[in-house]
C-alpha cells in the first residue's frame, strides 16, 4: 500500500519540480531582460554625454583665441580657455577633435567624462530599485562600489559585491572614458 502511494505521488513530485525549475528560469529571464533594458538606458545616457563632450570639444577647437594661444604656445591662456569646459584638455580622448589653422594641425582637444559615483547616479535613472551601476577597470570596481567582479561580456551572472549578491551584466566596455 505504501509503495502504491509513493508511485501515485511520484509523478506529482516530478511535475512540481519541473514547474518550480521552469518558474525559476522564467523569473531569471525576466530579471535579465529588465537588467538589460536598464543598462541600455544607462548606455544611451552615457552616449548622450559623450556626444555633448564631442560638441564642446568642437566649439573649443573653433575658438580663435584658443587657436592663437596654441600657435603662440601660450600655456597660461590655453589653460584658462580649457578650464571653462569641465573635462577639457589637450590630447587624445574619447571625443578628441583636431585644432587646425590654415590646414596646419595645432593640437587635439578632448573633453572627458568622469565616471564617478555622481555620474553613475545620474545614469542609473532607468534601473530598477536596488540595482546598481559600477565602473570596472579589469576586474576591480573603481566607481559605484568596491571589490572585484569577473564577468563575461554580454552574459548575465550572479556576483557578490560586498555582502550583497547581484545579477550582473557587462554591457559596455570602454578603453578610455
Amino acid at each position: 500500500m505504501f509503495g502504491f502511494a509513493l508511485l501515485a505521488l511520484l509523478p506529482l513530485a516530478v511535475a512540481f519540480y519541473g514547474y518550480d525549475t521552469l518558474a525559476k528560469r522564467s523569473e531569471t529571464r525576466r530579471a535579465d531582460a529588465a537588467l538589460q533594458a536598464g543598462l541600455r538606458g544607462a548606455v544611451a545616457g552615457y552616449a548622450g554625454r559623450l556626444d555633448a563632450a564631442g560638441l564642446a570639444a568642437q566649439k573649443l577647437a573653433a575658438d580663435p583665441a584658443l587657436q592663437r594661444a596654441l600657435r603662440g604656445h601660450d600655456q597660461r591662456t590655453i589653460k584658462t580657455i580649457l578650464s571653462r569646459v569641465p573635462g577639457a584638455h589637450l590630447g587624445d580622448g574619447a571625443r578628441a577633435v583636431s585644432v587646425l589653422y590654415q590646414g596646419r594641425l595645432l593640437g587635439r582637444i578632448s573633453v572627458s567624462i568622469t565616471l564617478n559615483d555622481r555620474t553613475l547616479g545620474a545614469l542609473a535613472g532607468g534601473l530598477q530599485s536596488g540595482d546598481r551601476l559600477v565602473v570596472m577597470r579589469g576586474t576591480s570596481v573603481v566607481a559605484g562600489g568596491s571589490g572585484t567582479l569577473e564577468l563575461a561580456p554580454g552574459r548575465a551572472a550572479h556576483v557578490r559585491l560586498g555582502n550583497t549578491e547581484y545579477r550582473a551584466l557587462e554591457l559596455l566596455s570602454c578603453r578610455e572614458v
